[in-house]
């Protein structure tokens, strides 16, 4: 399969890497938005995908500034760490 330009990001990412965690079963991925340092665009914590040790949910963390940036960064940084996501689901014992 390859990534169609009409696809957004959760189907083309689910199309390639498979299906993403869902620890809370809403079936809902948030997208956590704050000012991050250190250069920082965007990050998965796999923490979150187990009860007790995180936010118990699916959260994708992204930099305010990308967001007032280039929204083809926006996309491939929001794109990129649910990539993260999708794998850690699908093998629990790779790294991230």
């Amino acid at each position: 399969m390859t990534a169609d330009e009409n696809q957004g990001i959760y189907e083309m990412c689910t199309g390639l890497f498979g299906t993403p965690p869902d620890v809370d079963s809403e079936e809902k991925i948030y997208i956590l938005v704050f000012n991050m340092t250190h250069g920082v665009l965007g990050y998965f914590s796999p923490a979150n995908e187990f009860f007790g040790q995180g936010n118990d949910m699916e959260i994708l963390h992204l930099d305010s500034n990308s967001i007032s940036g280039s929204s083809e960064i926006l996309q491939a940084t929001l794109a990129h760490e649910f990539q993260h996501m999708i794998h850690f689901f699908q093998n629990i014992e790779l790294e991230t």
